[in-house]
């Protein structure tokens, strides 16, 4: 892809992940609510995405520069993001499941 394109992806899921913090919890009664957390570990999944190309760009660059210790640790929050936005995606799934039987 071009810079150009990378930008703009880039600037969409940080406006998608911006928009999905701003609006979880907002809406807990609502059917949004449910889904918060699974938004919220897709968002976290897209954002590794970005992490890993930066990352996987400066390791295969000749360049040694302070991103090569930034990015991959972005990467690595972001992971653990994922994990704790998943479990709550559970336990939410589990609470709906509980209060349908």
């Amino acid at each position: 892809m071009s810079e150009d394109a990378w930008g703009k992806l880039a600037i969409a899921i940080g406006t998608f992940r911006l928009l999905a913090l701003i609006i979880n919890g907002t809406f807990a009664r609502t059917w949004y609510g449910r889904w918060s957390p699974h938004v919220r570990a897709l968002a976290s999944f897209l954002t590794c995405f970005l992490w890993f190309q930066i990352s996987f760009g400066l390791f295969n660059s000749d360049a040694a520069t302070t991103g090569l210790a930034v990015y991959p640790g972005l990467l690595v929050l972001d992971a653990m993001n994922i994990v704790a936005a998943t479990r709550d995606a559970a336990s939410m799934d589990k609470a709906v499941a509980d209060d349908g039987s």
